[in-house]
């Protein structure tokens, strides 16, 4: 009898153990948000300061992330500590990142902020907070030390109504150009950008990745190979003002394009003497690439909603953005009536 049940004992036991495993095997159907402490998901392209207008409460500082993960970002909370004269100051960068306005992956963005009662230093680095969360419900957190560094400077600017070039100490000008300043609803605007060596000399500059508004581009797919884009405001913006404002979407995003070749891990642009034609070094044993570096958008009006709605250009003002990733910029206006 006790030898019985010893093995009933036994048997029961195996069977509850059986089924606490099946019970811990079981498959949810829930899913739950993860957050990853050591995940880096946007990468920091450039954090830039002071930048102009010069605000006497204190400096401006513009700084641009990237999406580097697969999955688009649909909130994004960014915290900078710098020195101030209160203590506890932190400095939070609104990047009008949502659902709605969602920051894709391979895509930039930008958010431009003066520090009241702050100030840094050159050569130092200080603490950047970066949490958001992922369209999948996923969220992330992080924090990374940055190092502000100064713009490159702006030697002279010169502009009409259809045509506006800015130089930059690293002897390059970025020019803008429109074929109108008015325009009918339905006409394709004709915009042209264009980045110069003004130097005698061959000009090799180097990568930066600090694009001073959001949304630049040359086409449907990206910037391509070019260090510069242009976008596209409904309004007059200046300069300073342009930095944190969606422009408008003027490629359909349900299209499939066939994108070119585009070189990954770009090192640096040389530029030829007094010329816009620049070998693209990529840091390998290839041959670099020479182009010349300009090129030309024909819009005539915009997309939107979730459908991807063209409309015309309707009538008003519109800003037109030139951008380089050296932290220049340039704008026009053009008005449809």
């Amino acid at each position: 009898m006790k030898t019985n049940f010893g093995w009933k004992l036994i048997y029961l036991i195996a069977v509850l153990a059986l089924f606490s495993v099946a019970a811990g095997c079981k498959t949810s159907t829930t899913t739950t948000p993860i957050t990853n402490q050591n995940q880096q998901p946007l990468a920091i392209v450039s954090v830039v300061g002071p930048i102009t207008p010069y605000n006497p409460g204190g400096p401006t500082v513009r700084i641009t992330l990237k999406n580097e993960a697969t999955e688009p970002v649909v909130s994004l909370t960014t915290t900078l500590v710098v020195e101030s004269i209160l203590p506890n100051q932190t400095y939070d960068f609104n990047f009008n990142v949502s659902s709605s306005n969602p920051l894709l992956p391979n895509n930039s963005i930008t958010s431009t902020l003066t520090l009241i009662n702050g100030e840094f230093n050159d050569n130092t680095t200080y603490p950047l907070k970066i949490d958001g969360t992922f369209q999948n419900g996923g969220t992330f957190a992080y924090t990374e030390q940055v190092t502000i560094v100064e713009p490159p400077p702006v030697t002279s600017t010169t502009s009409s109504q259809t045509s506006a070039t800015v130089t930059a100490a690293n002897g390059l000008s970025l020019t803008l150009s429109l074929g109108s300043s008015t325009y009918k609803p339905g006409d394709q605007v004709s915009i042209t950008i264009d980045e110069n060596n003004t130097l005698t000399t061959e000009n090799d500059i180097p990568a930066a990745g600090m694009w001073p508004a959001r949304g630049l581009n040359v086409g449907p797919c990206g910037t391509l190979n070019y260090p510069f884009g242009i976008s596209i405001l409904q309004g007059d913006y200046d300069t300073q003002s342009v930095a944190p404002f969606t422009p408008l979407q003027l490629y359909d995003p349900n299209a499939v394009y066939n994108c070119p070749m585009i070189l990954a891990g770009i090192t640096s642009y040389d530029f030829q003497p007094s010329s816009d034609v620049a070998a693209i070094n990529t840091g390998t044993e290839s041959e670099p690439m020479s182009i010349s570096m300009t090129t030309e958008i024909t819009p005539a009006g915009f997309w939107t909603g979730s459908t991807a709605t063209f409309n015309n250009f309707l009538p008003g003002i519109y800003t037109v953005v030139g951008g380089d990733e050296w932290g220049m910029s340039v704008i026009l206006h053009f008005t449809i009536s």
